[in-house]
């Protein structure tokens, strides 16, 4: 200890001399507390920077985890996409090609067929499958179609959904 109080660390180094002809040992004593303040400190600063290291890791864990699962939603978002697209160009041409058919097969038949009976029947079938084919379409499966020319029956265009191949 140190007259003011505070401890001291010491280090003894001993050696074996020869003092006026006979052997004696020689005790050399070293004041290292300095050193040992350095090395505690350090000691110290090495276990924050692993405890810090190890928070570190987790956060990268963290994130690397969360980049994942982000990836993995903007995947199955993306597919989903592709499916719905996939499935509204295959529906809307379900749908129209028929349909395109029968409307201008109705409007060719108006035109040139003259019996009483049936050409009622035909202009019924005509100016109902027109709104059909224009409106209904695009309210339930979101497509929208050009005018269809009486003249020109099923010519439509699909926008902002990729055909169907087929």
């Amino acid at each position: 200890m140190r007259k003011d109080g505070m401890p001291i660390w010491l280090d003894a180094k001993i050696r074996e001399i020869i003092w006026e002809g006979e052997r004696a040992l020689q005790v050399t004593i070293f004041d290292i507390t300095e050193r040992k303040r350095a090395e505690e400190a350090l000691r110290q600063q090495a276990e924050a920077l692993a405890l810090a290291n190890v928070e570190l890791q987790r956060g990268i864990a963290e994130r690397q985890q969360a980049a994942e699962a982000l990836r993995l939603a903007k995947d199955a978002a993306e597919e989903a996409s592709r499916a719905k697209s996939t499935f509204l160009a295959t529906v809307s041409h379900e749908l129209r090609t028929p349909l395109g058919s029968i409307i201008g097969f109705a409007n060719l038949l108006v035109k040139k067929v003259v019996l009483e009976n049936s050409n009622g029947y035909l202009t019924q079938l005509s100016a109902e499958g027109l709104p059909l084919f224009r409106s209904s379409l695009q309210k339930d499966v979101h497509v929208s179609f050009q005018e269809v020319d009486p003249g020109e029956p099923g010519a439509a265009e699909v926008q902002g959904v990729r055909r169907a191949a087929g």
